[in-house]
C-alpha cells in the first residue's frame, strides 16, 4: 500500500482561465482511509497533490470549494507511474457577486447592438430598445 500517487489540478471557470483564488480540497479514498483536506491552495497556478494511494487503492472523491464559485466534486483514479491530471471547471455562484461592469452600448458587438435595437417587447422593459434598452 504505497502512498505515491500524486494528482495534478488545473482549476478554471467557464471560460477556461484559472480561478484567481484560494481554495479548500478535501479528498476521500474510497477503499482506504485516507481523507486528506488541504486549505488555502491557490488556484492561479496548477495544483500538485502528493502521497496519495494509486492504482486499484487510488480511487478519491475530490471537493473543491473555492469562494465565488458552486463548489464542485469529481471522482478520480489515481494512476501509477507519474501525475494524474484533471482539469475542473467552476460555475460563479450568483448569491456571491458584489458587483459587475457591464460594457456600453457603442462597446458592444455589432450583434449584439441589433438585438437590442430590435427588441421592443424586453419584459419590464416594453418599448424600450437601443442604448435605452
Amino acid at each position: 500500500m504505497a502512498q505515491n500517487g500524486k494528482l495534478k489540478l488545473e482549476l478554471v471557470d467557464v471560460y477556461g482561465k484559472r480561478l484567481k483564488e484560494k481554495v479548500d480540497i478535501s479528498l476521500r479514498n474510497l477503499q482506504v482511509t485516507h481523507n486528506p483536506i488541504l486549505r488555502g491552495l491557490d488556484a492561479s497556478k496548477f495544483i500538485n497533490i502528493t502521497d496519495l494511494f494509486s492504482g486499484t487503492q487510488g480511487v478519491y472523491q475530490v471537493t473543491i470549494d473555492p469562494p465565488s464559485y458552486y463548489p464542485v466534486s469529481h471522482f478520480v483514479n489515481i494512476k501509477t507511474g507519474g501525475p494524474t491530471e484533471k482539469t475542473i471547471a467552476f460555475p460563479v455562484d450568483i448569491s456571491k457577486i458584489v458587483s459587475v461592469t457591464f460594457p456600453t452600448f457603442p462597446n458592444l458587438t455589432k450583434e449584439l447592438r441589433g438585438l437590442l435595437t430590435n427588441s421592443p417587447t424586453v419584459l419590464a422593459f416594453e418599448n424600450k430598445t437601443g442604448q435605452e434598452l
